[in-house]
């Protein structure tokens, strides 16, 4: 099994985290973090509040961490102008088929 501890948090004494988990073993991700009983000796219980297909799905549905606000522009992709969304150094470029994925190095 393939789990790996993204991130975690602490705020007034309640702990989140995120943790990836291959698709097809989320069920034994389950129940191997439901076994957690103690951290560093100090009792705990830990919930699962939820599973989605991508880290930021899961981080703004159950962190209640703040949507970014995406900056809208017109770029330079695919030898055309077209119409973008960007976030940080996220930028998803929109096709005719839907959403390209790309980088600053792929729009300039």
């Amino acid at each position: 099994m393939d789990c790996r501890l993204l991130g975690f948090d602490t705020v007034d004494g309640m702990a989140t985290a995120v943790v990836r988990v291959r698709r097809g073993e989320v069920e034994p991700a389950r129940a191997a973090i439901a076994c957690i009983a103690t951290i560093d000796e100090t009792p705990v219980r830990v919930r699962v509040r939820g599973v989605g297909g991508t880290v930021r799905s899961c981080e703004e549905r159950y962190i209640r961490r703040p949507l970014e606000t995406p900056e809208e522009r017109t770029v330079a992709f695919e030898d055309s102008e077209q119409r973008a969304f960007v976030r940080q150094q996220r930028v998803a470029v929109c096709t005719d088929s839907g959403f390209a994925g790309a980088t600053d190095f792929d729009i300039e």
